[in-house]
């Protein structure tokens, strides 16, 4: 495995230290180059920080947005991230890896500004792979965990992983998400949104449809909350369990077996 962190990059020379990092078009540059030398198939990552909040462009010309429009400093980094991101996917299209590379672009997390709990939830997963997938919009309800699956099903080879989640472009896929963030957690399925707090004081349920108000379908369909609670809670328990346990990956032996059941 090849890592280039802060003390890395700085050793090169070559670009100026941000607010929370290198700047979205420096870092995927690196990312750029390092695939374009790999003589080998490459799983390549780059964690993007100019969105994050002070919300500093590197440069005036991509401060395209005044203190008159509400989140400006927010667009005005978007603005910059989309300019690094179709910089990066144009270099990559002249390149040798183009055809055979499969592009993900995921968040972590919202600006969490003026949105509702489940706006707060809602992030971008967008899959970028000309020839494999077509264009489109889907507005399944998905998570997080659903990434990795959903990548290994698109590269279409066997391969043994140790992940929650669904492939997303998969027959039959359900309409459930789990999550958790902060201080609370939930179950989203069909159109309902559940989430609790930590510390057990109150059960919240919204329609995810617009307008997003709290209802009380807890109380109308008990059984029906019930249910989403369990299986948030179940999510939550067994997520602690593998991480305080370190199992999250199977021994050698219950890898083997996986690879090689006859053995």
């Amino acid at each position: 495995d090849t890592v280039l962190g802060e003390k890395e990059i700085a050793k090169l020379g070559r670009f100026k230290l941000g607010a929370w990092g290198y700047d979205d078009a420096d870092v995927l540059q690196l990312l750029h180059e390092k695939i374009s030398s790999s003589k080998k198939p490459v799983l390549g990552l780059a964690l993007t920080l100019t969105t994050h909040y002070p919300y500093r462009t590197p440069s005036e010309k991509f401060r395209i947005f005044d203190p008159s429009t509400r989140d400006y400093d927010f667009l005005n980094v978007y603005n910059y991230a989309d300019w690094a991101v179709h910089n990066f996917i144009t270099q990559a299209e002249k390149s040798g890896y183009f055809k055979n590379t499969i592009f993900v672009f995921v968040a972590d997390h919202t600006h969490h500004r003026y949105l509702d709990y489940y706006e707060d939830r809602n992030v971008p997963f967008l899959i970028y792979a000309p020839g494999r997938v077509a264009p489109a919009l889907d507005e399944t309800i998905a998570s997080q965990l659903d990434v990795i699956p959903t990548i290994l099903g698109l590269v279409g080879k066997k391969a043994v992983f140790s992940s929650m989640g669904r492939n997303l472009l998969a027959p039959g896929r359900t309409q459930t998400a789990y999550f958790a963030y902060g201080n609370l957690f939930g179950w989203i399925e069909n159109e309902h949104f559940y989430l609790r707090f930590f510390d057990g004081k109150e059960d919240l349920s919204y329609n995810i449809q617009p307008p997003r108000q709290k209802n009380n379908f807890c109380e109308k369909d008990p059984a029906v909350c019930d249910d989403m609670s369990k299986k948030a809670k179940a999510y939550l328990n067994l997520s602690y369990e593998l991480l305080n346990k370190n199992i999250v990956f199977p021994s050698d032996v219950e890898l083997q077996k996986e690879i090689d059941p006859k053995k």
